[in-house]
Order: C-alpha cells, then structure tokens, then sequence
C-alpha cells in the first residue's frame, strides 16, 4: 500500500486568504491550514461503521476469551478501557493502543500483546471501505499548490499513526501534508493545544497566522487554545452520533462553518 515519490509544500512565501474572527472583523493572513482526520478527510458510512467497530471488539476480545474469558465479561472490560481512554482524552492525551493493551491485561491479569492489536487494527482500517470526504483530494491539492502548507492533527484510539499514514497513502492525499501530528506518537492530544504548536513548529508558520478545520469540538477548543483560528467541518456529520454533532456546534458558536471541501480553497486563499 505504500507509494513513493510524494510531494511537498512549496518553500516559498504563501499568499493566503484572510481569516475572520467570530465578530467578522479581518484577521491575519491564512499562511498554514491542518486539518483533522476522521470526518473530515476520511469517514466511514454508518452500516460500514458499524462493521469495522463489531470487528474491532472481537481484535480485542478474542486473546481475552481463548484465554478463558467469557465472551461477555471481555466486552464489559473492553468498554471500560473506552470510558477510560475517553476520560483521557478529554483531558488531552489519547492514549496509543499499547496503552490501552497494558491496561486491559491489568484488569484482567491476562497477558495481551500490544504490537500484534495494533497490526490488527491497522490491518482492519486498510481493507475497510473508508471514504474520501467528497472534493478533499482536490481542495487539498488547490491549497497546497497555492503555496500555502498543510499540516494534519488527529487523535487516534483505534489505529496507529503508521496505519493512518499508509491509509491516507492508498488514497494518494499523504503528499500534501508537510507534518503529521498522531496523538499515539505524543505525549498529548486534541483538545489541548500542544499538537497545534507541534504542527506550527514544523512548518514555521505563528499560531495567529494559521488555521485548523476539524469536525469536532475538539477541533475547535484546541486550536483555538493554541492561538489559531478554526473552522468546523459540517459535511460529515450526518454519518456522526447526534452526540458528537451537538457537541461540535455548542463548542463553536462563533466558528464559521464549512459544509463543503470545495468551498476551502476560497476561505483559506481569498477568491481570485
């Protein structure tokens, strides 16, 4: 699945469009963009989604139960690791799939290996039917050729920053991004600011001159935090739990929207 030959952001000094604070008034130039990963570049579809995650709980829970496990005692303790990665994340650090392993056999005092979950679960994500949002390739492409970088900032709980970059490479997308920010790969996560500053030190851009689109509120709250602007993604969220939906709007009530991919280039690059 790994291609060569990718490209990268122009060295030169991007001209940008102009963001617009939540009073409307002109800030500075958008001289860098990232984006979040999953619904917003990538998603699945709800029947799909619901595949891959029945999948995924057996990954987890079939060492557990060849182990002697009951079948349904290894699904409570799986949804315990989730409410406790999910308190983690809240807090801003995601925990990496080996953590999660490490913590699952403390619970239940059966060894589970790390290294061969997370090839499962990347191995599961790369033969899932994962979608491209519609016109992202193409926005992507238009911005970046534009000279303006692109950096990516996701949390990941059920793959690894290696299984999304081989994801994204299958699709052809990897080559637009300058820096890939992972949250298993760092010691923090959205909606802290930390992977925003990281993403902005790779690409030399100030936080006031950039611009982060995601669909979630994390998205925005962090970004935000780290001093940049940010728009949330609506595309995708009809395929999103009603939950995450409302979450996402109540957290960026002064965000501008943007419902489609092929609006982008003009609100980051300014029209003509």
């Amino acid at each position: 699945m790994q291609r060569t030959g990718s490209t990268h952001p122009s060295s030169e000094v991007p001209r940008g469009g102009r963001f617009r604070d939540s009073a409307g008034a002109p800030a500075q130039r958008i001289r860098a963009l990232t984006t979040d990963l999953w619904y917003t570049v990538i998603y699945y579809r709800p029947t799909d989604q619901l595949h891959v995650d029945r999948a995924r709980d057996r990954i987890w829970t079939d060492p557990l139960v060849r182990a002697g496990l009951p079948r349904a005692r290894a699904r409570r303790e799986l949804r315990r690791i989730d409410a406790w990665a999910t308190r983690l994340e809240v807090r801003g650090r995601t925990p990496s799939i080996f953590e999660q392993a490490r913590r699952l056999e403390g619970s239940t005092r059966i060894p589970m290996d790390g290294a061969q979950i997370a090839e499962a679960l990347d191995g599961l994500i790369a033969r899932s039917p994962v979608r491209i949002a519609p016109g992202a390739s193409r926005a992507l492409a238009e911005i970046r050729q534009a000279g303006v970088p692109l950096g990516l900032v996701s949390n990941l709980l059920h793959e690894t920053g290696r299984g999304a970059r081989e994801l994204l490479e299958a699709f052809g997308i990897l080559g637009e991004y300058s820096v890939t920010v992972f949250s298993d790969e760092h010691p923090w996560s959205k909606p802290g600011p930390e992977p925003f500053r990281f993403a902005l030190s790779r690409m030399r851009v100030p936080a006031a001159q950039a611009a982060h689109v995601g669909d979630l509120s994390y998205d925005v709250i962090g970004a935000t935090r780290a001093g940049m602007g940010a728009f949330l993604y609506t595309g995708l969220h009809r395929f999103e739990p009603p939950r995450l939906r409302e979450l996402a709007l109540a957290a960026a009530p002064g965000a501008p929207h943007v419902a489609r991919w092929s609006d982008l280039p003009t609100r980051v690059l300014g029209p003509g």
